[in-house]
């Protein structure tokens, strides 16, 4: 009897400190505040639904691939940190084709591969062109580039909005009319992630064509313009693209569909959103061709045909878009073309060379409307809780008047309220120091 009183008590005394440890050690991992813990010496716990981050953004199989277009549950993606190889590269961590991530940008272009910029290095893909000819104009905007090769619509949509975090204030997506209907087609039916955007029900992915690619030589033309241009057409293989199909419609369609989600999240985040075509090739080339009279084949001529029909409908569509902007490229280039430029290179490669890329960039800078401005001259900016920072924007560069004496003193008049600015209008200036001097000539108005 003594002996089972024992066990009886030993069990309640074990059960008891079993229930106090468990329960100090619940508190302590889900509310270490209560116990006077910070919560930044918590243990996370590795899960399977939650991998570890840097393992997530450092993993050995994207490094160790010598595949450059990469897998992933949702969209292809680039391989990170990719050297600069002809012409591709250099990607970022991100595997998008810029030097580096950036906190904030001012403008993110979205696309495919006509807008990564293949068959030209960096500085001559049409994103890079297009900063630099606004830079030209006197407007100096930062930007980031997200375009993989081989994306559609979908993959369009998916990464504006991740490019949201980038805090923007223009979004530029860049359509390809040679193979995006069908690669949108594609991944719409491909995963009920985006059910919504399989607009024609009837339909299903084994109404896909199959396409060869490279495209078989006994398919290519060879052509010489009169004045000497050299190129080759690949008509059959980017009619695909332009069948007058159900196929193609529902394509451009879902595509329609992605460009009016982008510019409806655009203008709820207070973000420009522009549209741009980029054509086909052999679209480009059709005035040239008809020029010269040249006769090239029946494919050829139901692309250009199609082709333009389906550009006309979708480019008026997107015209229409409340809030959006469309500036038409494909005029520009086929104008250009007709003179003896070499836009493209001699073999079927569909995409520019840089000359071909500028085209496109100097008519989105001539054509944008940029209805905002850089912060310049005297600024407030918002510290938070009401309170404000009297500084001065100048060149690129920040400086902080010390007290709104030093700011008269300077010129300015504090009576007049300056702009307002936060903290993301200036993360890409450099933040030279504090005024305290008087020194109009640096730091006052200018006429």
């Amino acid at each position: 009897m003594v002996k089972e009183k024992i066990f009886e008590s030993l069990a309640l005394i074990i059960s008891t400190v079993l229930t106090i440890t468990i329960a100090i050690g619940l508190i302590r991992y889900y509310a270490p505040h209560l116990l006077g813990l910070s919560s930044d010496v918590q243990l996370v716990k590795t899960s399977k639904k939650v991998p570890p981050f840097f393992e997530g953004v450092f993993r050995n199989s994207d490094y160790d691939t010598d595949e450059y277009i990469i897998p992933d549950p949702f969209i292809k993606r680039a391989k990170p940190l990719f050297p600069n190889l002809g012409g591709l590269g250099p990607n970022d961590l991100l595997g998008f084709r810029n030097r580096f991530v950036p906190n904030v940008s001012d403008i993110v272009i979205i696309g495919d591969s006509q807008t990564y910029g293949n068959n030209a290095i960096l500085e001559n893909n049409w994103p890079n062109l297009f900063i630099y000819a606004l830079a030209d104009k006197g407007k100096r905007f930062s930007h980031y580039e997200m375009a993989v090769g081989g994306w559609g619509a979908i993959e369009y949509l998916e990464i504006f909005y991740k490019s949201l975090y980038f805090q923007p204030k223009v979004v530029i997506v860049a359509f390809y009319s040679g193979n995006d209907p069908l690669e949108t087609f594609r991944l719409a039916y491909s995963n009920d992630r985006w059910n919504k955007y399989q607009v024609d029900k009837s339909l299903s992915l084994d109404d896909l064509p199959y396409i060869e690619f490279p495209p078989p030589k006994e398919d290519l033309i060879n052509i010489i313009f009169k004045d000497q241009i050299r190129t080759t057409f690949a008509p059959k293989n980017r009619l695909y693209s332009n069948e007058k199909n159900k196929v193609v419609m529902a394509g451009y369609n879902a595509m329609l569909l992605v460009a009016k989600e982008i510019a409806k999240v655009s203008v709820q985040n207070s973000v420009i959103p522009v549209f741009t075509i980029i054509p086909t090739k052999e679209l480009v080339y059709v005035d040239k061709v008809r020029t010269d009279n040249l006769e090239i084949s029946e494919d050829y001529s139901t692309l250009v045909e199609n082709e333009q029909e389906y550009i006309d409908w979708f480019s008026s569509e997107l015209s229409n878009i409340s809030g959006a902007q469309y500036i038409n490229v494909v005029n520009h280039l086929q104008e250009t073309a007709i003179e003896p430029i070499q836009l493209y290179l001699e073999d079927a490669n569909g995409h520019p060379i840089g000359m071909g890329y500028k085209v496109i960039a100097d008519k989105l800078a001539s054509s944008i409307n940029l209805d905002w401005k850089l912060p310049d001259g005297l600024v407030a900016l918002f510290t938070g809780e009401s309170k404000y920072q009297l500084g001065l924007i100048r060149d690129g560069n920040y400086w902080q008047f010390v007290n709104s004496e030093i700011v008269e003193a300077n010129g300015w008049s504090v009576d007049t309220v300056p702009q307002t600015i936060t903290l993301r209008d200036i993360v890409n200036h450099t933040r030279v120091g504090f005024v305290n001097e008087v020194n109009q000539e640096m730091f006052g108005p200018r006429q």
